[in-house]
């Protein structure tokens, strides 16, 4: 059980208690008002997350052995989002740079990273999502975690959604540092613990052992990298340098702790709707179901390869098909409200 802050070793944690999104199951959380880290109290041991990320994982978020249409689709659109703010922040030339994406999931982000021109591969413990990655995108993802990582083996480490279910995010960083050439770079994306545009009954999950927000996530790698580019709104994403050497940790102020703790105490449905806009999740959804209902009759690498073509500007057929069903379901929306509104009038 901890007691103590993974983060600050202070012995300053808030107790509380919330439901795991997924099953419903209480979880018993701290939240340490000397560094704002909110952090899971009794986590499952070292050894039963191997086999629970290595055989289940996937399978208890995705209901899925491996990747469907709509998981690619999705994955391929976050894959352009994260090279582009990769793109914009580095001078590095892609031709020269080794990237290795951690827990790679089906290799589309190390696809489109290899198509843009880097030496990408990448790490993915689940049996089903690496072979995936290896077998559509002839993508070099091995079955493997942090520890099969050489010492200076990359330029560049990318690492989305997985420091949250790591039991010792202290010991990865550190890891990660020393997998990087000198002046290499972490780019780390995680959920944002403050974000106002995340559905109050779609934070807490029991695969997520620790909860991040900006100045917790700063705090964390500080000994080992400088922040170079950081982006909050939504997901929490950030783009770090290696230092030369390991330093101090640098904790936040009381004035940001304090900071914080009021934007975490005020998250709930209002916060929500009015300042995350959340109402526009739904208006949304509808042309996210003709894009997905479009897309699942393609092949994974097809669906990929349509997405880097419509980045890189060039039209593409699976585009227009994806524009002309949008325009036919808005049309028959209409016209079924134009008959609806008509015989209402008729019987007035």
């Amino acid at each position: 059980m901890i007691m103590t802050c993974a983060l600050c070793n202070e012995d300053s944690l808030t107790f509380f208690t919330k439901k795991d999104a997924k099953s419903g199951v209480p979880l018993k959380l701290g939240r340490c008002r000397s560094c704002g880290l909110v952090q899971q109290i009794n986590p499952p041991s070292d050894e039963s997350l191997v086999v629970y990320y290595s055989h289940h994982y996937r399978q208890d978020y995705k209901k899925s052995y491996s990747p469907r249409a709509r998981d690619v689709w999705r994955a391929g659109q976050a894959a352009i989002s994260r090279l582009t703010f990769l793109g914009s922040h580095l001078s590095k030339t892609p031709s020269e740079t080794k990237l290795v994406d951690i827990g790679a999931g089906g290799g589309e982000f190390a696809y489109l990273a290899k198509k843009s021109g880097y030496e990408a591969s990448g790490i993915e413990p689940n049996i089903g999502y690496s072979e995936f990655a290896r077998n559509e995108y002839q993508t070099q993802v091995s079955t493997a975690d942090l520890s099969s990582l050489e010492p200076g083996s990359a330029d560049i480490i990318t690492m989305f959604h997985v420091l949250e279910h790591l039991p010792d995010p202290k010991s990865a960083i550190e890891k990660l540092f020393n997998a990087l050439s000198p002046s290499g770079h972490l780019l780390i994306e995680v959920p944002n613990i403050l974000q106002s545009d995340a559905s109050p009954h779609n934070i807490y999950f029991r695969a997520h052992l620790f909860y991040f927000s900006l100045s917790s996530l700063v705090t964390l790698t500080s000994p080992f990298f400088e922040l170079v580019a950081q982006q909050s709104q939504g997901n929490l994403r950030v783009l770090l340098r290696k230092r030369p050497a390991i330093g101090s940790t640098v904790y936040p102020s009381e004035h940001q702790v304090q900071s914080d703790l009021k934007s975490f105490e005020r998250k709930g449905w209002w916060d929500y709707l009015t300042i995350g806009r959340g109402y526009q999740k739904l208006l949304s959804r509808p042309r996210r179901i003709v894009e997905e209902s479009v897309v699942k009759s393609l092949r994974p690498k097809d669906i990929l390869d349509g997405l880097y073509a419509d980045w890189q500007g060039l039209q593409t057929d699976m585009r227009d098909r994806v524009t002309r069903r949008w325009r036919q379901t808005k049309l028959g929306f209409l016209t079924s409200m134009s008959v609806g509104i008509t015989g209402i009038a008729a019987c007035l």
